[in-house]
């Protein structure tokens, strides 16, 4: 369960600039652990 929320915090900032399609599924995550 850890190990997600690190995840999720590090991929947001790779995938938003690289695909806009990945954006939407990753802001979603990225709010709820933060």
């Amino acid at each position: 369960m850890k190990g997600k929320p690190k995840n999720t915090t590090k991929r947001p900032l790779r995938c938003l600039p690289r695909s806009k399609k990945h954006q939407v599924p990753i802001h979603e995550h990225g709010k709820i652990p933060l």
